[in-house]
């Protein structure tokens, strides 16, 4: 298992929601880690066993426009 920190973007290996790691400080009830449901914040302990770290996301390249090209008549 990779090593979690804070910041880390992190789900339950059961699913549930994405949620950030807040602490990784030496703690018997395990990793911090909050979450949103709707609007509410949430926030619970996890053994980091429980834990994988979500995969961060590529961005997608931006679609090219097509270049403009002069009519052949306009140049000389």
């Amino acid at each position: 298992m990779a090593q979690i920190k804070v910041g880390d973007v992190v789900q339950l290996k059961s699913g549930g929601p994405k949620m950030t790691v807040e602490s990784t400080e030496s703690n018997p009830a395990g990793v911090l880690c909050t979450w949103f449901d709707g609007a509410d914040k949430k926030s619970s302990c996890f053994q980091p066993e429980a834990l994988d770290k979500v995969p961060k996301a590529k961005k997608k390249a931006a679609p090219r426009r097509p270049r403009r090209r002069l009519p052949l008549d306009d140049v000389d």
